[in-house]
C-alpha cells in the first residue's frame, strides 16, 4: 500500500475545517452590505427611540419594621416577622394608601398616578428592611412620593395598632373613675364621723372602713390591670422607621441612548446573520468546485479557469 494514498484521506480530512471557514468568510464577505446595513438600522433606530423617549427618575426609601418580639425569639418567630414585612409591603401598594399620598400633594390619585410610572415595594431578604422604589417623570416628585409614602402609612397603621386596645382601656378608664369616686365619698363619710361617737357611729365607721378598704383594694387592681395593658400595648407594636430617606436623582435610570444602541446593533446584527445562513442554506445552486465535489463525492481532476481579460486579449490580437 503506497504510504501517499493512505496520507491522502487523512490531509483531506484536515483540509475540510479549513475550508469550512473560507466558506463561511466568503459568505459573510459576500453579504457584508446586508450584515452592516440591518446594525446600522437597528442600532440607530434604538438611538433615536432613545433620545425621544421621556427620562424616568427613580428615589428609595429604606423602612425599618422595630417588630415587638419575645427575648427568646424561635424560628417560628423570624418567619412571623418576614410574613409581617411582606404584609407592610403589600398594605402600602393600596390605592387607599397611594390617595392619602395624593392628599398631602393637594392634587387627585389619577394625576399623581399619571405622574409615576412604577411604585414596587419590597421586602429584603432575611432583614427586617423593605425598599421603596418609585420611578417617575420627575425627580423631586418621585423623592417626594417615596418618602410621604411612608409617613402616610407608619400614621395609619399606629392608628390601626392603637385601636385594638382602645375599648379595653377606656373600660378600664371608666372603672377607676368609679371606684376613685368610690373611694373619695367613703373618705368623706369617714371624716364626718368625729372622735366622739356614739356605739351605733362606732358601727358605722367600721363598716365605712371595710368598704373604704375594700374599694381602695379594688382600685389598686384595675389600676394593675390597666399598666399591664398600657405595657403589654407598648411590647406588641410594631413601629415602622425611616432608616434611609429618599434622595433627589441627579440623572434619569432611562433611557440609556448608548445601551440601548449597542443592543439594538448587536440584535441587528444576528438577525442579519440568520437570515443570510438561511438563504444559503435554501440557494442550492453550484457556485465553487467545493459544491460539485460534495454533490458528486468524486475527486476533482481539474478546473477551467474564467479568464475574461485573457479572451478579450486573444481577440484584439486575432483582429
Amino acid at each position: 500500500m503506497n504510504p501517499n494514498q493512505a496520507s491522502a484521506p487523512l490531509a483531506s480530512a484536515n483540509l475540510l475545517p479549513e475550508l469550512d471557514l473560507k466558506v463561511y468568510a466568503r459568505i459573510l464577505w459576500h453579504w457584508s452590505w446586508l450584515l452592516l446595513l440591518c446594525t446600522l438600522l437597528a442600532g440607530g433606530a434604538a438611538y433615536v427611540a432613545s433620545t425621544l423617549s421621556a427620562p424616568i427618575y427613580q428615589a428609595t426609601t429604606t423602612l425599618l419594621i422595630d417588630e415587638a418580639r419575645n427575648p427568646t425569639a424561635s424560628y417560628q418567630d423570624l418567619l412571623t416577622s418576614e410574613r409581617i414585612a411582606r404584609t407592610y409591603a403589600e398594605l402600602m401598594q393600596r390605592d387607599s394608601t397611594l390617595a392619602q399620598v395624593a392628599q398631602q400633594f393637594n392634587t387627585e390619585l389619577a394625576v399623581l398616578q399619571d405622574a409615576l410610572t412604577s411604585i414596587d415595594v419590597t421586602p429584603v431578604r432575611d432583614t427586617q428592611l423593605i425598599k421603596i422604589v418609585v420611578e417617575g417623570l420627575s425627580p423631586e416628585l418621585v423623592a417626594a412620593v417615596a418618602d410621604t409614602l411612608p409617613q402616610v402609612f407608619i400614621a395609619e397603621i399606629g392608628a390601626v395598632q392603637t385601636q385594638r386596645f382602645a375599648d379595653s382601656k377606656k373600660n378600664l378608664e371608666q372603672q377607676l373613675a368609679s371606684l376613685r369616686s368610690q373611694v373619695e365619698l367613703k373618705q368623706v363619710e369617714v371624716d364626718e364621723i368625729g372622735q366622739s361617737r356614739t356605739a351605733e357611729e362606732e358601727v358605722r365607721l367600721g363598716q365605712l372602713r371595710s368598704e373604704l378598704t375594700q374599694a381602695q383594694n379594688s382600685y389598686a387592681n384595675i389600676l394593675r390591670s390597666y399598666e399591664e395593658l398600657r405595657l403589654t400595648e407598648l411590647q406588641s407594636v410594631d413601629s415602622v422607621v425611616i432608616v434611609e430617606k429618599a434622595k433627589i436623582a441627579t440623572a434619569p435610570i432611562r433611557p440609556r441612548p448608548l445601551v440601548n444602541t449597542l443592543l439594538a446593533a448587536i440584535v441587528g446584527a444576528m438577525l442579519a446573520l440568520g437570515v443570510i445562513f438561511l438563504i444559503e442554506y435554501l440557494d442550492d445552486r453550484i457556485k465553487t468546485p467545493q459544491d460539485l465535489q460534495q454533490i458528486l463525492d468524486t475527486p476533482l481532476l481539474g478546473v477551467i479557469a474564467h479568464m475574461p481579460h485573457a479572451a478579450t486579449k486573444g481577440k484584439a490580437q486575432n483582429s
